[in-house]
């Protein structure tokens, strides 16, 4: 489960992802309001930079389900076989780290997972439907390591160290189809917050 996620802007690489959403944002929506969060915690709902194969977008985070709960995360095990995201494509979610809280204490306790010195990118699902402001969801995982004491799912991971130098995540997109189920999600640390 991913609920909530952050972004660093002190982080050059993050502050240029913004940057270059940001000025997509002005050229393709400027007849929308669209307010994009740059920095700090990241709620369900809020639009924000978004990677995909064709350049760097703001989306909103979330998949509005008629008579349900915002939809924000799906299963990376099962997400191919399942009709909502029939016509959806991989992303990349730029961030510093995110949250997660441990359940079965009370009251809740919140942690921060990120990985050390590094900006992370969570694999995700995007779908543009019309002329809207394109949306999307965060893959998740069976959790592994010290992560799964905290919560029983995380998401799937790509450290920066696997993105190539420029901004062209498209090979790394592809490659997330074959391998992300199996790559290990590098020394993830966390703190209680």
């Amino acid at each position: 489960m991913c609920g909530r996620y952050y972004i660093e802007i002190s982080d050059e690489e993050l502050r240029e992802i913004s940057k270059s959403a940001q000025n997509r944002a002005e050229l393709s929506y400027r007849d929308m309001s669209v307010e994009m969060k740059k920095e700090g915690e990241i709620y369900p709902s809020n639009v924000v930079p978004v990677i995909t194969s064709d350049g760097i977008f703001p989306m909103k985070w979330g998949f509005e389900m008629a008579g349900k709960k915002l939809l924000i995360n799906a299963r990376f095990e099962t997400w191919g076989s399942k009709q909502t995201y029939k016509n959806c494509k991989l992303c990349l979610v730029p961030a510093s780290g995110y949250y997660e809280w441990k359940a079965d204490t009370d009251p809740k306790v919140k942690f921060k997972f990120y990985l050390e010195g590094q900006s992370l990118f969570l694999a995700g699902l995007y779908r543009q439907k019309d002329d809207d402001i394109p949306k999307f969801v965060i893959l998740t995982r069976e959790a592994v390591g010290e992560a799964a004491e905290i919560h029983h799912r995380m998401p799937v991971i790509l450290p920066s160290k696997v993105v190539p130098e420029k901004l062209d995540y498209s090979d790394m997109i592809t490659d997330l189809t074959i391998t992300e189920a199996d790559r290990p999600t590098g020394q993830i640390s966390f703190d209680i917050i």
